[in-house]
C-alpha cells in the first residue's frame, strides 16, 4: 500500500488523540459539483498509528469516512466506518477500513475519530487517508513503513 500526503485527511505529523475529537480534516476532499465518492474503483481508506506513541488510554477508536455537503458535515453520510480495538493501536501500526460505499453523492470527504472509554493519553498520533487502485489493498507480511 503506498502512503501519500496528498490522499490524507490530517496535517503534517498526524492528528493527536484526544476525548476532543470529532471531525478532523486538515485536508478535505471536495469537488466543485457533488460526486458519488465511492463510485468507480475502490477508494480503500486506513488509519495509521505513527511512531510517536502507543494509544494506551482508550478502550477502542472509531473511525468514519463521511461524506456531507460542506466541510462543516451538514447532511453527513458514513461510507466507512471501522472501530479498533486499543490493543491494536500500536506504534507505527497500519488498519484497513471497508471500500467507500457508492451510491451518495455529496460535495465533502471528512474523516472522524471518535474515542471510547478513558481520554486518550494525547501522546499517540493517527494518520488518516485514503488509497486505491492497484494499491488499495496491502499485502500480507509486508511492512510498509
Amino acid at each position: 500500500m503506498i502512503l501519500d500526503y496528498d490522499n490524507e485527511f490530517t496535517a503534517a505529523g498526524g492528528t493527536v488523540i484526544t476525548n476532543q475529537n470529532g471531525a478532523i480534516g486538515a485536508k478535505t476532499f471536495a469537488s466543485a459539483n457533488a460526486k458519488d465518492w465511492g463510485a468507480g474503483e475502490a477508494v480503500i481508506p486506513y488509519l495509521r498509528v505513527t511512531s510517536t506513541a502507543t494509544i494506551n488510554k482508550c478502550t477502542s477508536l472509531q473511525v468514519d469516512i463521511i461524506a456531507a455537503d460542506d466541510a462543516s458535515a451538514t447532511n453527513p453520510i458514513v461510507l466507512s466506518t471501522k472501530t479498533i480495538a486499543q490493543a491494536s493501536l500500536t506504534a507505527n501500526s497500519v488498519h484497513s477500513l471497508p471500500a467507500l460505499l457508492p451510491g451518495t453523492n455529496k460535495k465533502v470527504l471528512l474523516a472522524k475519530l471518535t474515542v471510547a472509554g478513558t481520554a486518550a493519553d494525547g501522546g499517540g498520533k493517527v494518520i488518516v487517508g485514503l488509497t486505491g487502485g492497484n494499491d488499495a489493498r496491502p499485502q500480507d507480511g509486508v511492512n510498509y513503513l
